[in-house]
């Protein structure tokens, strides 16, 4: 039985946005704005990653690195009870992307250049939002015994996500108005009165 604010004892609050979710706007933001093709744009961690591109492909790797909570609202219900109690996140995720090959900086480049425009960023979806995108920043790796140039930046999105709680309007509570008969009614009767 879920618990209620009724019944006591803790309430469930939603975990908040899965991070394939994530992943899945950002692959597909990264797609449609570097022109890469879908396969070479993958999650930086999966638990089989699939074989590295020839050194000399293009391709992007990317992953969240940081999440931290930004700031929690809770709205009240309406007094009429056709809007519930919401619990109302946000959240910062920070993203490192990098871009491997020799086309690196440009791939990258691509990227920060295309999410100035506000079309390109109404690409994100999935309650994200783009808020910066770091310096781009030159290394390389050493992918099956070969040195592979690559392109470092950080992503910094956004999340805004709204849950309803299970939290009953005070209207509803099995209560009474209790008074005190021994109290004044009348205000000038109290101490200080006139």
């Amino acid at each position: 039985m879920t618990a209620t604010s009724a019944t006591g004892g803790p309430l469930p609050v939603p975990p908040g946005l899965d991070i394939t979710a994530i992943e899945n706007a950002v692959a597909a933001l990264i797609v449609a704005l570097t022109g890469l093709e879908p396969e070479l744009v993958r999650p930086r961690y999966q638990p089989r990653p699939p074989q590295p591109p020839p050194a000399d492909a293009g391709w992007c790797a990317f992953g969240c690195v940081a999440e931290a909570a930004e700031g929690v609202q809770i709205l009240p219900e309406r007094r009429d009870g056709t809007v519930p109690v919401r619990l109302v996140t946000h959240d910062r995720i920070d993203l490192r992307v990098s871009f491997y090959g020799p086309a690196g900086p440009v791939l990258a480049r691509s990227l920060t250049r295309g999410l100035r425009v506000a079309q390109n960023r109404a690409l994100l979806g999935a309650g994200l939002v783009f808020v910066a995108a770091g310096q781009a920043i030159p290394a390389a790796d050493l992918v099956g015994a070969q040195w592979v140039r690559r392109c470092d930046l950080t992503l910094t999105l956004r999340c805004a996500e709204t849950a309803a709680l299970p939290i009953e309007p005070l209207a509803c509570a099995p209560t009474a108005l209790l008074t005190d008969p021994s109290a004044p009614t009348d205000p000038s009767a109290t101490e200080g009165g006139t």
